[in-house]
Parts: C-alpha cells; sequence; structure tokens
C-alpha cells in the first residue's frame, strides 16, 4: 500500500502491530494465571475491571498529550509497559500473592491509556490528509491481524510455555515497539505551559468536552464511537450462548465464526481507502453503522453456521470501515490543538461502553431469547447510523473552519 511507503508511517504501523500481538499474548495469559492461582471466578472477574479501569482515566489524560510531544509520550508510555510486565513475568515466578500482580496489571494498564491518543494525534503530522483514511482503515486492520494471530498464537503458547513467559514475551513486543519509535523523524511543536496566561488543566478538559459537545460533527462520532462499543461488546457471550443452544454446535464452529469477524476486520480496513476514493467518508461512516447493526440482528433469524458465519463476515467487514472511518473523520474534523483533548475523551467513553454494554446485554440475556438479542444489538447501531441523515447546522468544511468554530465556543464558554 502507499501509504506504507511513509517511512515514519511504516515504523509506526509495524511497531504498533508487534506492541498488539504481545498486549494480545497478556490478555490471554492474565485471566488464565489468575483464575489457576486462586480458582475463584471473582477473582477473574477482577482482572476484567482491572483492565478496564485505567480507561477512565482517558476522560482527563488529553490535557497532558496535548501539552507533550507525542512521540515522546508514546515511547515513555511503551516502555513502562514493557518494564511492568517484566516485572510481571518475575513476580510471578517469584510465586507472589495476586493481589501485587493486579496491582502491576493496574499501572500497566494506566501507562497504556496514554498510547493510542498519543499515536491518533502524531498521524496526522506524519501524512497528508489524503493519505489519512487508508493509514486509519490499515491501522484498523492490523489490529485485528494482530489480535487474531496473538489469541491463536496465546491460546497453543499458555499450554505450552506457561503465562509467566507470555509475560516475558509481552515485555519484549513493547520492547521492540519502545525500540522503533525513536526511528520516527519528526518535528512536533506542543503548548507552552507556563505562563501564567496559561489556561488550568481544569479549564482545558473542559474546553474539551465544550468541544465534543458544540460541535455537532465531533458529537456524533464520540456517539457513533461509543455506541458501537457498546452494542459490539456482548456479541462474543451472546454468539457463545447461540453456539452451544440453537445451533447445538462446538467450540470449533465458534471459533470459525470469530474468525470470520476477524477476517471481516481485516479486509474492512484494507479496503477503507479505497472504498473512501468514490464514497464520502460520512457515507461510510453512516452506511457502516447501519449494515453492521442489520447483519447481527439477522444473524438470529436462521439457526445456521453458514449463515452465522457469513453474516459475521459482513459484520467484521463493517466494523472494519467503521472504526476506521470514525478515526480518519476524526482526525480531519478536530483541531490539532485539541486531539489529544478529544482522542482521549472519546477513547475513555467508548472504553467504558464496553463493561455497561455487557453488564447491559448480560443481564437482558437471562430474560429475552438469544434470536431477540440480536436484534437488539443492532438496533442501537442502526439508529445511529441514521442520526447522521440528519441535518448539521452549519457544518464545518475544513479543519481551519473547525478551529474557528472551536475558538468561537471557547470565547462563549
Amino acid at each position: 500500500m502507499s501509504v506504507l511507503r511513509n517511512r515514519n508511517f511504516a515504523i509506526l504501523f509495524f511497531g504498533q502491530m508487534i506492541s498488539a500481538m504481545g498486549n494480545n499474548l497478556f490478555m490471554i495469559a492474565f485471566p488464565w494465571l489468575v483464575y489457576s492461582m486462586t480458582g475463584s471466578k471473582t477473582n477473574l472477574a477482577l482482572t476484567g475491571i482491572v483492565v478496564t479501569v485505567p480507561g477512565i482515566f482517558g476522560l482527563f489524560i488529553g490535557v497532558f498529550i496535548d501539552r507533550w510531544r507525542k512521540k515522546h509520550t508514546m515511547i515513555i508510555s511503551s516502555l513502562f509497559h514493557a518494564l511492568i510486565s517484566l516485572a510481571l513475568h518475575f513476580v510471578v515466578l517469584a510465586d507472589t500473592h495476586f493481589v501485587a500482580i493486579l496491582g502491576l496489571v493496574l499501572f500497566m494498564q494506566f501507562a497504556g491509556t496514554f498510547y493510542r491518543p498519543a499515536e491518533q494525534s502524531l498521524i496526522p503530522l506524519i501524512l497528508p490528509q489524503e493519505q489519512l483514511t487508508s493509514a486509519m482503515g490499515l491501522v484498523q486492520s492490523g489490529g485485528a491481524a494482530a489480535k487474531l494471530t496473538g489469541v491463536l498464537l496465546g491460546g497453543m503458547l499458555i499450554g505450552l510455555i506457561g503465562a509467566p513467559l507470555l509475560f516475558l514475551l509481552n515485555a519484549i513486543a513493547f520492547g521492540l515497539t519502545t525500540l522503533t519509535l525513536c526511528f520516527i523523524n519528526i518535528k512536533e511543536t506542543v503548548q507552552t505551559t507556563f505562563s501564567s496566561t496559561e489556561p488550568s488543566f481544569f479549564k482545558e478538559w473542559l474546553d474539551g468536552l465544550r468541544t465534543i459537545i458544540k460541535i455537532k460533527l465531533i458529537f456524533r462520532i464520540a456517539l457513533a464511537a461509543m455506541v458501537a462499543n457498546f452494542a459490539v461488546a456482548p456479541v462474543d457471550i451472546v454468539m457463545t450462548a447461540w453456539v452451544q443452544g440453537p445451533l447445538q454446535s462446538t467450540a470449533l464452529t465458534l471459533a470459525a465464526i470469530n474468525a470470520s469477524i476477524f477476517l471481516g476486520i481485516i479486509l474492512g480496513g484494507a479496503l477503507l481507502g479505497y472504498v473512501n476514493k468514490r464514497i464520502r467518508l460520512k457515507t461510510v461512516l453512516l452506511s457502516g453503522l447501519i449494515v453492521a447493526g442489520a447483519s447481527v440482528s439477522l444473524i438470529g433469524v436462521f439457526p445456521v453456521i453458514y449463515w452465522a458465519t457469513g453474516l459475521g463476515l459482513i459484520f467484521g467487514y463493517t466494523v472494519g470501515t467503521l472504526n476506521g472511518s470514525i478515526g480518519a473523520l476524526a482526525v480531519q474534523v478536530i483541531p490539532e490543538n485539541k486531539r489529544g483533548h478529544i482522542f482521549a475523551t472519546m477513547s475513555a467513553i467508548s472504553t467504558l461502553a464496553i463493561p455497561l454494554g455487557m453488564a447491559v446485554y448480560g443481564g437482558l440475556m437471562v430474560y429475552v431469547p438469544l434470536q431477540w438479542m440480536y436484534i437488539l444489538i443492532g438496533v442501537p447501531a442502526v439508529l445511529s447510523g441514521l442520526s447522521f441523515l440528519l441535518p448539521i447546522k452549519k457544518e464545518p468544511s475544513s479543519p481551519q473552519q473547525q478551529l474557528a468554530e472551536v475558538e468561537r465556543v471557547d470565547s462563549n464558554a
């Protein structure tokens, strides 16, 4: 792909692939280790909380990301992740109490919350605007490919070498990513924060929230990201029940359906740049939400393996284009000096939507037939997509106009 001819982006992309594979190895090893150590389902649930809770800090860290150099922020975040994962390797070998392990994982996940918003803010600085859509799509494809590879390898390796060595592999992966980031050559300008006339942290944070709320297109992008995560979160647990229940099949069938979803995401992300040359990005986002919701809703119509697998592929494809278009559209409309604020806030809201979606749909599963669960999952995505059909008053057509609108909002606050 032409976007990979950009040296800086190629380094960033392949570094992200390495760390994503390592992180997915860790995400398999961590709950497996805790359950093996304690045999407690309560402690197993704690692993999900520990992994998710640091995402809350994304609501606040964006102010610092905008103040700091993005490349340096990513290097420090990745380095801390590597060092803590290395410490986890030795702590587990020392047979330390699992509470200490939870504490280290909590710090590691907190360090990781700085990486993604900084990366999203850095990409527009190393690529021309016409390549941003292809880049965001490729990031989605790479993430899905790394997750699929990590899941497959992790399932095999955890039985062969054990969780502690997977922690070590995760540390090596993030160490390599840290090293690759050092070779990105870019000059960044950052905000000066020491003047007495500079706004306080709290005011800057509120300015970021006001930007999301007041600028309607940004608000709808943030809402779409939240709804997508909220709705997609329970697909795995509903699919598991669907395979074991109405399909009366095995774990191999579940793996095949999940693989079709991953392959769809890879395909959708890879083709996003090509699609965007023919279709407006907002239309891609709108149609992606609608088709994703519709494809999930239809899974429950026929309890047939091939039907579920085919719709899983369609669903995955739309998720790949959807996530890529959300990132690309957001980069185009969010002013450069507020990208850290808004990307971090959007990431936090989307992250928090996942446990909320799991809780809501998990409770509904007790009372609602599975075929209706798929409809309940799909409808919010469809409605979110339809919201983009509503007119946006005086929608800014360029980043310069968007910045002028943001400054107007700030001056009126």
